[in-house]
């Protein structure tokens, strides 16, 4: 190698020198003006922990490029060595052990550069830890509202902790529990301004210590010791006190960090400091809350007493004028005393009068001078004192006795009913005299009642008229179903009649025949009846046994009931007294009942047909229940079930006529019906038929 070449190398080295001087400059200068100026532009103010953390990451940037310039001399004087080796091999020797050295360098220069990444990424927070600190600032020097302020603070701490689940309670010392202020993060926690008791809440250590809670394990830290719930993520968790001038005021609570991380010292370390930072601002918005409440009530204070002077004012203006009209309002109250249309009277403790108008002389009859022989008690009718005794004790009382109507006797003995209203006059917590006026309802009175009487005539005549429409109405309709009905009845009775006269009859079908015989006319009568129900008929009446028309319509029924598969269950005394009843009519009521339950327990589990009979003596009469076990009957149809057309059955099973007609039946008997529900669950018609001559109408 030439003179000049190495000199023009030499060159080269020492200006590729100067070249890496001047970029380790400006990675060091550069980043640190920046930030600088960041700071300087936002008003940032370091605390000595963040000079210290730069302090450390600027001593790591120039170990680095310590390093770096290590690594580039060493890359020089390899590369010298290489172009000595071209001419001479002992300088290999040298390069294989500088190419070691370099490699230990370069192992040494990724650990200094993966320490250097992980400042940087520290420092970003930390500067993301400042800038939210800051912001915290700003907006909390523009807000005076504590709600507000508390539901920041925990906005801006979730972001720089990374939590995604927090709330702010307010410690209510005197109620000893918490009130809820914000709560982010939970689906379905509490709601805001919502009570949590302290002593059922983990923060309830915050409130006895004073100090920070910092859990990384719910399960194994001996202050909690509880399984963690999964909605909460890791089972790290912290909380944190906020202070109002060393009172303790609320609690920040942080849980479910991302990625599964616990809460640690640096946590607490940056949430000291922006709950620090914001402190100042709960002081002043609390203080401000208290100033205008304070505001609020001067001015109600101020309101009242101005309030106050202006009634004051309106009160001297008041009697001065009370003052000067007192002499007149004398004046006119006693010509009202005199001259009015009511009775005035007043009365002391002991019931004699003091004083009454000319009204109250006229209505009764006596005079001035027999005022001082009289009593309260002399004019008021006897059946009227201890009610009257009674209200005078309570008007002594202090109490106003209003409305009340008794009976004054006149001196000729003459009753007048009065009203009135009676108080008491009362000095020092003592009663003095009462004070009453009365007016005469005499006339009123008789006039009322003359009017009750008619409406109650009016009202039965209205009924009367109701009744008479309906039954002109059903009987237009039931004279052509009864013609419909005959008229096949009496063609398969005339058959029947034409059987009946064959003699290759057997005994046991001339039998079956009587009954349908029997039957048919059964049916002609029920029709005939159904015809003419809307007009007064004559009944036939005989002395019956009740037992036997039950057995003989339940045997009718069998084969229905036997189908329907219900059992059947009487209760009769065997010596029941026999009854005026018109067999075929009572029957068709019992038949009507009987139907009716048969079609009420349809598809029910239990089918069960009840009926009892008893005698009741102190009525004079006879009580039959026919109860079954079906669905009931709906409260707001018992009072209509007797009505004619009312039917609760579907459009075609019924027109609604059996009951009213049972109705129209028992009534032509002298009887009661009536329906309510029993304790089976279903239906009980009651009937109750009188055992005297008069038991028809």
């Amino acid at each position: 190698m030439t003179l000049f070449q190495i000199g023009q190398s030499r060159v080269e080295e020492k200006g590729l020198r100067y070249k890496l001087l001047l970029i380790e400059s400006l990675i060091v200068i550069l980043p640190m003006l920046i930030i600088s100026y960041i700071l300087y532009v936002n008003n940032v103010l370091l605390s000595f922990y963040h000079f210290l953390i730069f302090a450390l990451i600027l001593l790591i940037i120039l170990s680095g490029l310590v390093l770096l310039r290590q690594i580039f001399d060493r890359i020089l004087l390899i590369s010298n060595f290489i172009k000595k080796a071209v001419n001479n091999n002992e300088y290999l020797t040298d390069i294989h052990k500088e190419t070691a050295e370099l490699h230990e360098i370069t192992n040494s220069f990724n650990d200094l550069m993966k320490g250097y990444e992980d400042t940087n990424a520290e420092l970003k927070r930390r500067v993301f830890e400042l800038f939210a600190v800051k912001e915290i600032i700003e907006i909390a020097s523009k807000s005076i509202n504590i709600d507000d302020l508390l539901n920041m603070l925990m906005e801006k701490v979730m972001v720089v902790t990374r939590s995604q689940i927090g709330s702010v309670f307010v410690v209510e010392h005197e109620k000893g529990c918490f009130r809820l202020i914000a709560q982010k993060g939970l689906d379905g926690g509490p709601k805001k301004d919502s009570y949590i008791d302290i002593n059922d809440s983990l923060a309830r250590f915050v409130v006895s210590n004073k100090k920070p809670l910092l859990v990384q394990d719910i399960g194994t830290d001996s202050r909690t010791m509880k399984p963690n719930d999964p909605k909460y993520g890791s089972p790290s968790f912290i909380s944190m006190p906020i202070f109002i001038r060393n009172n303790l005021f609320a609690i920040l609570n942080l849980s479910r960090k991302e990625e599964e991380q616990v809460f640690d010292s640096n946590d607490q370390e940056i949430l000291s400091i922006m709950i620090g930072e914001i402190a100042f601002a709960l002081e002043n918005a609390q203080l401000h809350s208290r100033v205008k409440e304070n505001l609020k009530d001067l001015q109600v204070r101020t309101a009242e007493l101005t309030e106050a002077n202006d009634k004051l004012q309106k009160e001297i203006i008041r009697r001065e004028e009370s003052e000067s009209a007192l002499q007149k309002s004398e004046e006119l109250y006693r010509d009202l005393f005199e001259n009015a249309n009511d009775l005035i009277q007043s009365v002391n403790l002991d019931g004699c009068f003091l004083q009454v108008n000319k009204k109250w002389h006229e209505t009764l009859g006596y005079r001035k001078e027999e005022l001082s022989d009289l009593t309260i008690w002399d004019i008021i009718h006897q059946d009227f004192i201890p009610k009257c005794k009674e209200i005078f004790q309570g008007v002594f009382s202090g109490e106003t006795a209003n409305n009340i109507e008794t009976v004054f006797v006149t001196k000729t003995g003459k009753p007048i009913q009065v009203e009135g209203n009676v108080n008491c006059r009362i000095e020092g917590g003592k009663p003095l005299f009462t004070r009453g006026i009365f007016r005469d309802i005499t006339v009123r009175k008789q006039a009322e009642e003359r009017l009750i009487n008619t409406l109650k005539e009016l009202q039965e005549t209205k009924d009367m008229l109701i009744q008479s429409e309906k039954l002109a109405a059903i009987g237009q309709l039931t004279a052509g179903i009864a013609h419909e009905i005959l008229n096949p009845v009496n063609i398969i009775s005339m058959r029947f009649q034409m059987l009946d006269k064959s003699e290759n009859l057997s005994d046991q079908v001339r039998k079956i025949l009587n009954v349908c015989k029997n039957q048919l006319d059964r049916i002609s009568k029920i029709t005939s009846n159904v015809g003419n129900f809307s007009r007064i008929s004559e009944a036939q009446i005989t002395m019956s046994n009740l037992q036997d028309i039950i057995e003989e319509v339940v045997d009718i029924c069998k084969p229905q009931l036997k189908v329907e598969d219900i059992d059947t269950n009487i209760q009769c005394p065997t010596n029941l007294p026999l009854i005026p009843l018109d067999k075929d009519k009572i029957k068709q009521v019992l038949l009507n009942i009987i139907s009716n339950a048969i079609t009420a327990m349809a598809g029910r589990k239990s089918r069960r047909l009840h009926i009892t009979v008893i005698t009741i003596t102190s009525k004079n009469s006879i009580q039959l229940k026919i109860s079954d076990t079906g669905p009931g009957i709906d409260e707001k149809h018992l009072t209509k079930v007797f009505d004619p057309f009312f039917t609760t059955k579907d459009q075609g099973e019924g027109v609604g006529l059996g009951l009213y007609i049972s109705y129209g039946i028992v009534k032509e008997h002298s009887g009661k019906i009536w329906v309510q529900n029993n304790e089976w669950g279903g239906a009980s018609f009651s009937i109750e038929l009188p055992l005297g001559k008069d038991a028809i109408r």
